[in-house]
């Protein structure tokens, strides 16, 4: 009987593991293709979350057959938090979708050959979150791309951060979109004349680019080659060039002369003018804070100027008749604009994210300014120190300080300081009441906020993406966090919410990866859609009795959630999913005693391994030998009182007041889940 019962377990965990991968050598995960030549493996994702440093072997041998690694799989590293290192070998030819998606303590990736690495299929690249590429153990910091290598994959060395300078040789012909994008730390780069096209995004937000080169060979300027090249202060366009794509340059604030070489068929630079003109049909294409529009434009096209936020002034001449869609949209600098009579035609959206004095923006044209609703611009009281207000709200920060004050003719702060990168600390006056919508959204660099007791409301995406921001006290007069208010703020780990607070809005503190520990208080009585999802570091979290319904997705794929305390008396009733990603096998829920049957007794609440009384100590779930752990031998125990016939409570784990296979199953998959 005991054979018969050890063949029982041994064909559960082999079921367990068949459907996931093929194999498992030396702590990695394989699926085996053994119908090619040679035979080939791909990395897969398995029963156990990789963790600090994995080098994957260019082969490996499985039952007598070799096979060589060309693969990392969909998601295979997914959410791999505690990953830290990862070496790839040569062999690699293909890294999939999601292959490194949320692995937030990943810093370094090692490979042996930069020419290799520069042909691998790059879906999904490890470079964008550890930025950092080592090569033979010594980090890559000003790149040389070997000779031979004929073309570079997209995406290959896309977030990069700790890349300063890349030389490209003659014999690489086509750099794929986005191969260096993102590559932060990255002042300069020399392109080849062997190079005819720069494609899509290929320099897109390598904000430390000071200078580029672009050869005579080169024939096309892809969309968004250059976007938010911030530093990038000067342009030569070869007269070779004869295309140039949509927002090629845009967010590019930083430029101070764009220049077209003699000799192009198709653009040029008339006068001095410090922009790129389409010559066949005068129209001006694309701008820079210094450029005069000449006489003989007729047309600023469309997204000309778009982002060009260091753009303080611009003269329009009456030969221009059409200004197009987008033309000056987020030239927030821009302090006075007047068009002339001669312009018949405005497209949407010309002037939004513009912000003008009434007096500043003057219309002579026949269009009515009112009825357009001045293209998109905002008439705003006062611009003063860079600070547009209007009726009290504060609109937007058009300075470029880093340490500011806000005014305290300020009552409420409504997207006025998107994507600020530079900011780092604000102050914040007692005259403020709410932090609208958007306030601070993506401030990369905002490491300390204090927000007044005046606050009453955080309303949505308030914080969201402030990846700086370590720690936030939310004083007692607010009521109200709205929904993404800290979404994606990375390296949050502590946040004091107060008793004034009743709703927590959907997504609030989603993507919160290093914030460990949450005391939900007295006052709220919701909590919104994912409130808390994908907080991975998050270990413990107390509901409050006032509690009383818990929306979809609250804590959702909080793998590390391991303690929950939820002190309602009424068991408070979920939405879909609320726990779903928590390991609850292994986790303990704590509950006020009178409670305690109702909690086991409804779901999701019943999927906790362990639910306790508030104040008492838990038992571990499985742990049926009572040494602490779970692992083997409380499997070997179960088998033991399975042969002998005997009952013990602890062995009884699926609690249906029997020990038998069904408890081993049980067992196995809180061994699984638990490591």
């Amino acid at each position: 009987m005991k054979k018969n019962i050890l063949l029982i377990v041994f064909t559960l965990l082999s079921t367990l593991t068949a459907s996931a991968y093929d194999a498992e050598i030396d702590g990695i995960y394989y699926n085996l293709d053994f119908n090619t030549w040679p035979n080939r493996a791909t990395v897969t994702s398995g029963d156990i979350k990789y963790t600090g440093r994995v080098a994957i072997p260019a082969t490996v041998t499985y039952e007598n057959k070799t096979y060589s690694v060309t693969e990392i799989g969909n998601s295979a590293f997914y959410r791999c938090t505690g990953l830290t290192t990862i070496a790839i070998p040569s062999s690699v030819t293909n890294i999939r979708d999601g292959a490194f998606n949320d692995c937030i303590g990943l810093t370094s990736v090692h490979i042996t050959d930069i020419a290799a690495w520069c042909k691998i299929r790059f879906h999904s690249n490890p470079l964008s979150s550890a930025g950092h590429l080592f090569m033979d153990g010594k980090e890559v910091t000003n790149l040389v791309i070997p000779d031979g290598v004929t073309s570079i994959e997209q995406n290959a060395f896309s977030g990069c951060s700790g890349l300063k300078s890349v030389t490209i040789p003659n014999s690489v012909k086509s750099i794929g979109n986005g191969a260096f994008s993102n590559c932060s730390g990255m002042t300069s780069v020399t392109i080849p004349n062997s190079v005819t096209a720069i494609d899509h995004g290929v320099f897109a937000r390598c904000s430390g680019l000071t200078s580029v080169t672009i050869p005579n060979s080169v024939t096309r300027i892809g969309e968004y080659t250059f976007e938010y090249c911030s530093k990038l202060t000067s342009v030569t366009i070869p007269n070779s060039v004869t295309s140039i794509g949509r927002s090629a340059f845009e967010g590019c604030s930083g430029l101070n002369s764009i220049k077209v070489e003699s000799g192009n068929t198709v653009y040029d630079s008339r006068d001095n003018c410090n922009a790129i003109i389409e010559t066949a049909t005068n129209t001006l294409v694309w701008g820079c804070k210094n450029t005069t529009i000449p006489s003989g434009v007729t047309s600023i096209g469309e997204q000309a100027f778009v982002y060009c936020s260091s753009l303080t002034s611009i003269t329009i001449p009456n030969s221009v008749t059409e200004i197009g869609g987008s033309a000056f949209w987020g030239c927030k600098n821009l302090t006075s604009v007047t068009i002339p009579n001669s312009v018949t035609s405005i497209g949407n959206s010309s002037f939004s994210m513009c912000f003008f004095e009434k007096e500043n923006f003057i219309n002579k044209s026949s269009l009515d300014a009112e009825a357009n609703n001045y293209w998109g611009a905002m008439i705003v009281d006062s611009k003063e120190n860079g600070f547009a207000i209007k009726d009290g709200v504060l609109v937007a920060y058009c300075g470029n300080e880093s340490n500011i004050t806000i005014p305290n003719s300020v009552t409420s702060i409504v997207g006025a300081f998107w994507q600020c990168n530079e900011l780092t600390s604000v102050t914040i006056p007692n005259s403020v009441t709410t932090i609208g919508n958007y306030a601070f959204y993506g401030c990369t660099g905002l490491t300390s906020i204090t927000i007044p007791n005046s606050v009453t409301e955080i309303e949505e995406s308030a914080f969201w993406g402030c990846k700086s921001l370590t720690s936030v006290t939310i004083p007692n007069s607010v009521t109200r966090i709205g929904q993404y208010a800290f979404q994606y703020c990375s390296n949050l780990t502590s946040v004091t919410i107060p008793n004034s607070v009743t709703i927590i809005g959907g997504g609030a503190f989603e993507y919160c990866p290093n914030l460990t520990s949450i005391t939900i208080p007295n006052s709220v009585t919701d909590i919104g859609y994912g409130a808390f999802s994908n907080c991975y570091g998050l270990t413990s979290v107390t509901i409050p009795n006032s509690v009383t319904f818990i929306v979809t997705k609250a804590f959702y794929g909080c793998s590390s959630l391991t303690s929950v305390t939820c002190e309602a008396t009424s068991v408070p009733s979920t939405g879909w999913y609320v726990f779903d990603g928590v390991p609850q096998s292994i986790a303990t829920l704590y509950v006020p005693e009178s409670a305690l049957e109702d909690y086991k007794a409804t779901e999701p609440w019943s999927g906790f391994g362990n639910i306790v009384a508030i104040g008492s100590e838990p038992t571990l779930r499985g742990d049926v030998n009572g040494d602490g752990v779970v692992n083997g031998t409380d499997i070997q125990a179960i088998i033991n009182l399975i042969v002998e016939g005997e009952y013990d409570e602890k062995a009884d784990v699926n609690e249906d007041e029997q020990v038998n296979g069904t408890d081993i199953q049980e067992v196995i998959n809180i061994i699984v889940e638990g490591e």
